[in-house]
Order: C-alpha cells, then structure tokens, then sequence
C-alpha cells in the first residue's frame, strides 16, 4: 500500500514538475491579419490565423488569453508590418515595451508568475504610417522668405555703400563722427561745435544724409538727435 501511494505523490510531483514554466505568443501582422504562434517552454503548441478588426484609425489588435496552467514567466509580443506603427492611443496592457531594427516595430509585453485560471486581455491599434503633407512645402516656403530677407538686405546695403561713394567731404565728416559716437548717435549742437560747422550748413547737410536714408532725425526741443543707420 505504502508503495501506491509513494507512486502516486511522485508521479503529482512529476506532473507538476514537467509543467510548462514559460509561455511565449508570437503575433505577426501582414496587413490585416495576424499570424500567431504559441510556445511552451520554447517548444511550439499551436500557430493560426486570426483577423484584425478595421477602424477608421487603423486596425485592432484584440487578444485575450486564459491560462490553464501556472507560469513562471509569460511574453506576449507584436510584430508590426512594414509601413505600420502604434497609434497615439497606445496599447494595453500599458506596462509594454517597444523595438525597432529600424524596419518594423515590435510590442512586448512580460509578465511573472501567472497563476492557472489567470486571464489577460492585450490591445493595440495600428495605423499606416503617413507622412506629413505640406512638410515639403513649408521647407520650400522658410527657404523663399529667407531669400527675401537676404535680398532686400543686399539691397539696401548696396544703397548704403552707393550714397557713401558720392558723399561730399562734409558729409563724409558728419557719418564718420558718427560712428564713433557711443550707439552711432549725437546731438546736432554736438556735431555743430566739434566740427566747426554754422548752423545753417549743419542743417542743409543733415537734410541731404536724411533724404539718402544715412541718418535719422529726432526732435528734442531746440536741437535734434542724429542717429546713423
């Protein structure tokens, strides 16, 4: 008797004891479908087909899993087609992982020591990835207003640097004072006693800088401020 019944806890613990300890679902999209493949222990027990359900954000993938024995380790994992990525709304389980070799993408989700009757539901949406309209356009646009900003300064520079050439030696005296005035400025009344000029001809040679668009003339009171541009 004692023999029948040390057989019988050996072949429970036997039973137990060859037990899968990992379980491993391999999903591979191809367009609209998902080619699975299901291993225990790394060796293969079942692989099908099933079909995605069609949204217009993209496809579903819908998974649930009942678990018929106690595992150790568990990992379910997604293989996106080329061209396709996980949408902003995500996947659940939250708690996935995502791969890329650069080519397709993969979701993977792993779990520990999975209790036998255990059930867990995996969701994913996949769109096709599309590429952003206008993103040409709007290089094409930043490039255009650049050109236009540059030319307009060419522009204007060139104008600078003609009006410079055909300054009289007077003028000439007035822009380089100037220049070395602190922020390019100075009072009219400045300029008219350190270059010995009368007021008159201070005035008739400011005038001519301001209509070349060389100076600026501000107002203050009974003097102006002369700005060089």
């Amino acid at each position: 008797m004692k023999k029948y019944v040390f057989f019988f806890i050996m072949l429970i613990f036997l039973t137990n004891f060859v037990s899968s300890f990992s379980y491993k679902e391999k999903n591979r999209q191809i367009d609209n479908k998902i080619f699975y493949e299901i291993f225990l222990d790394d060796k293969i027990f079942d692989k099908g087909i099933k079909e995605m359900i069609e949204t217009k954000e993209g496809y579903i993938f819908l998974d649930k899993v009942y678990f018929e024995e106690d595992y150790e380790n568990v990992e379910i994992s997604l293989i996106l087609d080329y061209g396709y990525l996980l949408s902003e709304v995500g996947a659940s389980p939250i708690d996935y992982e995502t791969f890329t070799d650069g080519r397709l993408i993969e979701i993977k989700w792993k779990f520990d020591n999975i209790r036998k009757g255990d059930q867990k539901t995996f969701f994913a949406i996949i769109e096709k990835y599309k590429e952003k309209k206008g993103g040409l356009i709007y290089v094409i646009s930043i490039i255009s207003l650049v050109l236009i900003f540059l030319s307009i300064f060419l522009f204007f520079t060139k104008k600078k640097k003609e009006n410079n050439i055909y300054l009289l030696e007077e003028e000439k005296k007035i822009v380089n004072y100037l220049k070395k005035c602190d922020r390019n400025e100075s009072w009219q009344k400045n300029i008219q006693k350190d270059l010995g000029f009368s007021k008159a001809k201070l005035s008739r040679l400011i005038r001519n800088l301001e209509s070349r668009n060389l100076i600026k003339k501000i107002p203050f009171g009974n003097t102006n401020k002369i700005i060089l541009k």
